[in-house]
């Protein structure tokens, strides 16, 4: 029995964020270890509102500057571009343009 479930339950949400961006951190090697020749990199399958690849300047921080990333985001999610990082409908992207695809599925796995 639980004596604290409605404090539980008033931040899921939120356990819930957490849960999904350990899952991203633990995709990074396998990003890392991307062919070098490669750099027109499509993500998808991210469908919450903050996750590592929403700010610019940390993906070139942990990826390196030479890489173009397109992030697929959803209905209702604000599309974005900077240098480095587009965050993109999906009506808006060819994936020939790709060198690289990498999808999460809805827990970032």
């Amino acid at each position: 029995m639980w004596t604290n479930r409605s404090r539980y339950e008033a931040h899921r949400w939120t356990i819930q964020q957490e849960k999904i961006n350990r899952n991203i951190l633990a995709a990074y090697p396998a990003l890392k270890r991307i062919a070098g020749g490669s750099t027109n990199i499509l993500v998808t399958g991210l469908s919450m509102p903050f996750h590592p690849f929403y700010t610019a300047s940390y993906v070139r921080a942990e990826f390196g500057p030479r890489r173009d990333w397109t992030v697929l985001v959803p209905r209702g999610q604000p599309a974005k571009s900077e240098r480095s990082l587009q965050l993109a409908k999906p009506d808006l992207i060819n994936p020939a343009d790709y060198d690289y695809a990498f999808g999460f599925d809805e827990d970032a796995i």
